[in-house]
Order: C-alpha cells, then structure tokens, then sequence
C-alpha cells in the first residue's frame, strides 16, 4: 500500500497498463512496443525478460497469487506468463479482434477477456471457453468478475452495462442504462452493487442484482472513464476527461472531498486496500501518477513516471 519509488519504465516507449502484485513487491507495464514486463517496485529493475506480443499490450495483471500474468493484445491474442522468468505457461488464447482488456478470476482459474462485441470467459490453463459469450450490441471495452467469481459485470459502446453468470454466459439483470457509452464498471467489495463510469458525464451505483440505480447520478463536466468502490464500499472514486478525479458517498450520490486537479484529463483511479489514499494517472509523458488523501482530496505523493496514455494504475492489496 506504500506508494513505491518506481524509475521510468520501458524507457522511451508508452507504457499503457501498469499494475502491482499483490503483495505490492512487483510492477508489471504492458507497453505499445508490444512488451510486457515485470519490474522491482522499489528499485525499478526489470524481473523478467519481456513477455512479447505482435501488437500493442492494452492490459496486464497480475493472478491472485501473483505467479502469473494475463495479458491482453492487439495481435488478437490473451496470453498467460510466469511472472518471475516471463515465459509463457499456456497456449495463447486466440481472439477474432483486437483483445482491449483481461483479467483473472479471484480464484486464478479464469481469465475474461474483451474483444469486438463480446466478452468470454476461459480457463487460465488450457484457454477453452468456460461459458458462452456474454454479447453486447456495441464494442465491449471491460468485463470484470464480482468478488466470489460467480458473476461478470462488462460495459460497452451500446451505452449499458451488463452482469452475467459466469460459468454460463446468461444475463443475470436487466441491463443497466447510460445516456453513452459506458467506459468502466467494477463490483462493490460485497458484490451487491455495481458501479459505472459513462460518456454522459456521470457515474451511477446499481443493484446488482435489479439494475436499477440506488442513488442519484455522480455528475462530472466531462465523460467519466473510470469509477471505483472504497474498499469498504461506503465511497466512490471517479476519474474524469474534466481533469479531476472526485470522491463520491456511495449510498447519496454526494462529493465527500475537494477535486484532485490534474493538467489533463484523468483515465484512472483507485483507492489504497486501507481507504486512505487514492492513485491516478494521466495520458502525458509529463505527468506523473499521483497519491491523494481520500478524505482531503490533497496531494501526498508522486508515484512514478507514466508514459503517454497511462491509463491503468492500481495499488498493491498490502
């Protein structure tokens, strides 16, 4: 939960994921050079050699016991590595299109993947599908799991959100509707609640389990690219094109803290395990990524430096 001393990484190429292990220890980038990697978080030397694609690495991250890493790739391919030599531990998980986003399961053993209008579940060890495809009527730009795994929540250009079974691939909600397109979605740490981050400017908390809204939308001045629970779920943080990143009360819709200004617009944000803190990231070769007080909205640290479109930062669960 420290925020790490982290050199530049890639050097001169955009890194466009980051994220830490789950013991905070390791940094895995996924860069447009078409390279992930696994770095020392406190000395910024690389662990692995470079985990290659054909094409740019949209995301990767972590499994929940951090031996291995997801990536996801505009070659069309998910691929999973060992995280500590960098090899590949399965066979790639061949897609039709550009793959915009991955992640594992809390249990380790599944991978949901995004790609064209679908998101797929598919087991991390073999990459057959676990269910069938969770279809959307517009590109498909994250999926999620809940926190027991059961469930997947995904967004889209069709301007919904959707929750899924995730060992059958059937709506479990009607779906949930923006004025646009949804751009993020993430479960509440009790898997009950669902919140969205939308091109209409607001972000909403949903039921899950009804889709409907459970208190008034989270108004930004511009399209809001990710919302996020606190981890004790009473709180929202949001990262908005307006330059801002904002904290919301979760059950009242109501800002709990002044904006943490930027020079660009904001494209992530997430809280520390302990609430106390939040990380966000810009677009700028610039900019670096910042840690903010969550209850002051005041600026505590500079995380590390980011490559232009940066827009993926998570702190380590420690």
């Amino acid at each position: 939960g420290q925020p790490a001393s982290v050199s530049t990484l890639h050097g001169e190429h955009v890194v466009i994921a980051a994220a830490f292990s789950p013991d905070g220890k390791w940094v895995v980038t996924g860069s447009a050079d078409g390279t992930a990697r696994v770095w020392d978080a406190a000395t910024g030397q690389p662990v692995s050699a470079p985990m290659r694609h054909d094409g740019v690495v949209w995301t990767a991250a972590f499994s929940p016991d951090g031996k291995r890493v997801v990536t996801s790739s505009s070659d069309k391919t998910v691929r999973v590595w060992d995280a500590a030599k960098g090899q590949p531990v399965a066979a790639p998980m061949l897609h039709r299109e550009s793959v915009i986003a991955a992640a594992f399961s809390p249990d380790g053993k599944w991978v949901v993947t995004s790609s064209l209008e679908t998101a797929r579940v598919l087991d991390a060890a073999t990459g057959q599908p676990v269910s069938a495809p969770m279809r959307h009527d517009g590109a498909v730009y994250r999926s999620a799991f809940s926190p027991d795994g059961k469930r997947v929540v995904t967004t889209s250009a069709d301007e919904t959100a959707r929750v899924w079974d995730a060992a059958t691939g059937q709506p479990t909600s009607p779906p949930m509707q923006h004025g646009a397109e949804v751009n993020a979605a993430a479960f509440s740490p009790n898997g009950k609640q669902v919140v969205t981050a939308s091109a209409d400017k607001t972000a909403q908390v949903w039921d899950a389990a009804t889709g409907q809204p459970t208190s008034p939308p989270m108004q930004h001045g511009a399209e809001v690219n990710v919302a996020a629970f606190s981890p004790d779920g009473t709180r929202v943080v949001t990262a908005s094109a307006d330059k801002t990143a904002r904290v919301w009360d979760a059950a009242t819709g109501q800002s709990v803290s002044a904006p943490m200004q930027h020079r660009a617009k904001v494209t992530a944000a997430a809280f520390s395990s302990d609430g106390t803190r939040i990380v966000t990231a810009v677009p700028s070769s610039k900019e670096t990524a910042r840690v903010w007080d969550a209850a002051t909205g005041q600026q505590v640290a500079a995380l590390m430096r980011r490559g232009a479109w940066g827009d993926r930062v998570a702190f380590s669960p420690d």
